[in-house]
């Protein structure tokens, strides 16, 4: 029994490490991109031949 909850604790961990990682990789890319699309954004603004017609 003791293997059994060996090999269930180092799966928990694996799993909780694995999420936690998943969820910083997430963040950080949507922190980035919603950064990076302001600049295009406003690159976009100021093309003079990229207005309405």
């Amino acid at each position: 029994m003791h293997a059994v909850a060996r090999v269930w604790n180092n799966l928990e961990e694996f799993l909780v490490a694995f999420l936690l990682a998943g969820m910083t990789l997430v963040t950080f890319s949507y922190v980035v991109f919603n950064n990076i699309y302001g600049v295009f954004y406003s690159l976009g603004d100021s093309l003079p031949f990229a207005n309405d017609a």
